[in-house]
């Protein structure tokens, strides 16, 4: 039986060269060879790395290069690319972070033989810009847990994911919703009644940047995953949920205030990792003193700690 044909789409922004041709090359070198990888960019201006890019690997015949008119953003870009895509699955890929060589191979075996499972990601270890590990990623496995999960935090890595294209065509495409398309996709998806899991092993090199995008959209990224958390609770029902979001419009004022606050219990959860046991009542007290200040920021500590417990 011929394996099936995987479509990879890697969307390119303005990442890093080196960054960009580290990922392009991980996909290039997989133990799995039926392959197409649809290399997106997403700025329309003329960009040393698009040329670079362009002519490193053009030659490949597997490689093909779209390029936008107009900035689309992610959904969007990731939405075009799908819809141009031939394979029977999708596997998506960041232009910063790093595939495992058996990744993709590891991946189509278990959906093949899993047929109930229409999306699923990996593990990952967490590298920073400079490559270096500084953590992990281990997300619940199996649908169960990932459905119970949902209702707190993103269940899935977003860019170890591999989907049956299909799924697409079932329930839509990526809703605009920027940066939280990716969780907004799995709870429709679930919510649909598809089945979604994770498989233990170390797919990607899933790379922190200092400026990303959800470091820049704290509080909007915050304010869609409360309401997201409600609708995978069957609290409020999708596409209502979609016109709430699209009405997001917090104070210059109030955005600021709780970046900072986010910003501060992050680096209390960070401190809280690297303690004893014994300290964790403490920064959980903490963490709520400083989250009353905001009620989403309360609401989403509450859901945030459930799930690291």
């Amino acid at each position: 039986m011929n394996k099936p044909l995987v479509s990879v789409i890697i969307p390119i922004y303005k990442e890093f060269l080196v960054h960009a041709r580290l990922a392009i090359n991980s996909i290039l070198s997989q133990t799995y060879c039926r392959l197409e990888v649809l290399i997106i960019f997403d700025d329309p201006e003329p960009s040393v790395l698009k040329e670079t890019l362009y002519l490193e690997f053009f030659r490949d015949e597997r490689v093909i290069f779209i390029y936008n008119d107009e900035n689309l953003g992610l959904a969007n870009s990731l939405n075009k690319a799908i819809k141009l895509s031939k394979g029977y699955y999708i596997v998506r890929m960041d232009g910063d972070d790093i595939s495992r060589s058996d990744r993709i191979q590891n991946q189509v075996l278990f959906m093949e033989n899993n047929n109930d499972i229409e999306l699923s990601g990996t593990y990952a270890h967490v590298i920073n810009e400079d490559g270096i590990k500084i953590g992990e990623y281990k997300k619940p496995l199996t649908y169960y847990d990932v459905k119970k999960y949902t209702k707190f935090a993103n269940p899935v890595l977003h860019p170890s994911w591999i989907v049956r294209k299909s799924l697409f065509q079932k329930v839509g495409y990526y809703d605009d919703i920027s940066p939280s398309q990716d969780y907004a996709f799995i709870v429709k998806t679930i919510n649909f009644g598809f089945r979604v899991a994770n498989i233990p092993i170390f797919g990607i090199d899933y790379r922190i940047q200092k400026k990303s995008l959800s470091h820049y959209n704290s509080c909007k990224t915050l304010f869609i995953t409360n309401i997201l958390r409600d609708v995978a609770s069957l609290k409020k029902e999708y596409f209502l949920a979609l016109k709430e979001i699209e009405d997001f419009n917090y104070s210059n004022f109030k955005v600021r205030k709780i970046n900072f606050i986010l910003a501060f219990r992050s680096a209390l959860i960070f401190s809280m990792k690297k303690h004893k046991k014994i300290y964790i009542p403490f920064y959980i007290f903490i963490i709520f003193i400083i989250s009353s200040f905001s009620r989403d920021v309360f609401k989403d500590s509450i859901k945030l700690i459930k799930a690291k417990l």
